[in-house]
């Protein structure tokens, strides 16, 4: 047992009143727990059952609060020591609703929610550790709190929930450890959800925190946000914002000059201002690196795949495609997260149907099983596969892939609308434009996406016969009546680069 259980149980039994004979036995009980958790080795399973009884007991009604806390806290423990994760939960539910809970409780019940895979209860400990003890949140992989985030802001239920957690988040001045990520866009959220309910000035002190490109360009995009941009329209300076960003992560990259991240988040920023020459010369120097010194990059094991992908896209920026192939190739060759390579497979798959060789973006995928991936990662297959089976003209196939896509279209909305602008659905391109528009949560995307970017340098057929079908649908009355109900369409001076 972790010591803090040790005292948290010796404070309970210190502050004892006259007790019934009944919660003597309790008390008793409680203490000869403690011995078995003072043990060298503590018999983790010996404890849980000790305790077991103890809570069921009628007479634990009758003990201190500080006793019940302790005893509902050591069995949360015990449990999630056993790894019995969903019967420790509702005994860490109780012990961090105790007035006396603190951090150790609620951080109990986080990582029992985690194991669970319940971001939606997990917001609840993530926002009282960040307004009781804001320190504590550095103990935590950025990771955990943009995947909490993310799954209460798509579920329609918890928006009071998502607005207390992102409030506290803020106010705790929180920011990724990692120096290549941000919060911003979930800054740009918490100043929406605020606008939405009235709180101008709130929403003011928090956009003022906001300063990434991206973010800028969804502001200016967003009507909700007029005031703001136009109070202080210097901030809103897209061009000034990427040429500030990338030297922010040019810096942070010499800084960390053991971390690949660093390097491509660097090359794509670049390729965004359209600098695909000078991207394609920071990729080639790391990988040049990484092939002289293979230990150099401490992150080679998670990065090297993407940035290998990077040079990929790089290559098909300047037109050289037989070696962007060679590189993509090479990048789906490399392990992900130690497993298969699952998302640059589909990325090759996606790069053979832009260049109208579906028969090769099907072999891409032919190995892939899904059967226990994400449910992201399904729509992303399958929108690749509709696409080759598109080209192909193999009607039967095609049908079943669309009728996945529809069914499972909020898996992956990207995924889905990939998939329709490759088939030319210019009807369904635009419905899907209007029902993200009208969505709270998927707005903020849409707007991104439907501003008028730099143009990327060269385009393939597929890419041409896209593009026409984007412009076709965001230009049909109902959709650009949708568009002006809630923004709009702004030209950008840089490309949007999803990575």
């Amino acid at each position: 047992m972790p010591k803090w259980f040790l005292s948290a149980i010796l404070l309970c039994l210190s502050c004892l009143s006259a007790p019934a004979a009944d919660v003597d036995q309790e008390r008793a009980a409680l203490k000869a727990v403690l011995a078995l958790d003072q043990a060298t080795n503590p018999d983790t399973e010996a404890i849980a059952s000790a305790l077991k009884k103890i809570i069921s007991d009628p007479s634990i009604d009758s003990l201190s609060e500080s006793e019940r806390h302790a005893a509902y806290l050591l069995y949360a423990s015990a449990l999630f020591d056993s790894k019995d994760y969903s019967a420790a939960r509702p005994y860490a539910e109780r012990a961090s609703a105790s007035p006396l809970a603190d951090n150790d409780d609620w951080d109990l019940r986080l990582r029992t929610d985690f194991y669970l895979h319940d971001y939606i209860d997990a917001a609840r400990p993530i926002t009282e550790i960040a307004q009781q003890w804001p320190e504590k949140l550095a103990d935590y992989y950025d990771h955990s709190f943009f995947t909490v985030v993310s799954a209460v802001q798509d579920d329609p239920k918890s928006a009071e929930t998502a607005l207390s957690l992102l409030q506290a988040l803020h106010a705790a001045k929180w920011k990724p450890e990692n120096p290549f990520d941000t919060a911003d866009f979930l800054w740009l959220s918490l100043a929406a959800r605020l606008l939405d309910q009235g709180l101008t000035d709130g929403a003011k002190i928090v956009a003022a925190d906001i300063h990434t490109p991206y973010a800028l360009v969804e502001m200016k995009a967003d009507n909700r946000f007029d005031m703001i941009v136009r109070s202080n329209p210097d901030n809103f300076d897209i061009k000034r914002a990427f040429d500030d960003v990338i030297a922010q992560i040019r810096a942070e990259s010499e800084k960390a000059p053991d971390k690949l991240e660093g390097i491509n988040v660097l090359a794509n920023l670049l390729r965004a201002e359209n600098r695909s020459q000078e991207a394609l010369s920071v990729v080639d120097q790391a990988l040049a690196h990484w092939k002289s010194k293979p230990d150099f990059f401490s992150d080679a094991g998670e990065k090297l795949n993407w940035i290998i992908d990077t040079r990929a896209n790089v290559l098909f920026d300047l037109g050289r495609n037989s070696e962007a192939f060679a590189a993509m190739t090479d990048a789906a060759s490399h392990d992900e997260d130690g497993k298969k390579n699952v998302s640059q497979a589909i990325n090759l798959a996606d790069a053979y149907n832009t260049f109208g060789r579906p028969k090769d973006a099907l072999t891409a995928v032919s190995a892939l099983d899904f059967k226990s991936g994400s449910t992201y990662g399904s729509m992303a297959l399958e929108a690749a596969r509709a696409c080759a089976y598109f080209q192909l003209g193999d009607v039967a196939n095609l049908a079943r892939s669309v009728d996945y896509l529809k069914v499972h279209r909020t898996d992956g909305t990207g995924a889905y609308m990939s998939a329709l602008l490759c088939l030319g659905k210019v009807d369904d391109v635009a419905h899907e434009m209007i029902a993200r528009l009208d969505d709270i949560e998927g707005r903020v995307q849409m707007l991104i996406d439907l501003q008028d970017d730099l143009s990327n340098p060269i385009l393939s057929e597929q890419e041409k016969a896209s593009r026409a079908t984007w412009l076709s649908a965001r230009n049909r009355p109902d959709v650009t009546a949708a568009i002006a109900k809630v923004g709009k369409v702004n030209s950008i001076p840089v490309r949007y680069i999803s990575f």
